[in-house]
């Protein structure tokens, strides 16, 4: 457990480190959202050598509505020297080596509704009432 911002974005960094370099990872989910800004800025002002060499597998995306790619957008604004790496979800699916994941506001890993069964790893789905109260999205919103 953490004790402190700077010592989180360093465990953070230092994980995403270590799978690379140990692991062999070359493909990571990064989620969109509060909680990783402050790895993502860290990236931005150190520039990591290693994000030059892997991809990053966005997890989540809106696909109508006016916040259509609501999520690519936020990378493009917090993670903009690697959104050439980014991959996103309007792409083939590509399954990644590891995943660096919080949880989110109601429970969910990503767009992995509650009501969806766990075998689910990948699908265009209804999002929640919760979901889209969280995200101010019409109560009619895909992801």
């Amino acid at each position: 457990m953490s004790k402190s911002l700077d010592s989180w974005v360093e465990q953070a960094h230092q994980w995403v480190f270590n799978n690379y370099t140990y692991e062999g990872h070359r493909s990571f989910y990064i989620p969109a959202g509060n909680t990783p800004l402050p790895l993502y800025r860290y990236w931005e002002e150190s520039r990591p050598q290693l994000l030059s060499q892997c991809q990053l597998i966005q997890i989540d995306e809106v696909l109508e509505g006016k916040k259509s790619n609501m999520f690519f957008h936020f990378f493009e604004e917090n993670l903009p020297s690697w959104t050439s790496k980014l991959i996103s979800p309007h792409e083939n699916y590509h399954q990644g080596d590891a995943a660096l994941l919080g949880l989110g506001l109601n429970g969910h890993l990503g767009f992995h509704e509650p009501e969806l069964p766990e075998e689910v790893f990948f699908a265009c789905v209804p999002l929640s009432p919760l979901t889209c109260k969280n995200l101010k999205l019409s109560a009619s919103a895909w992801g």
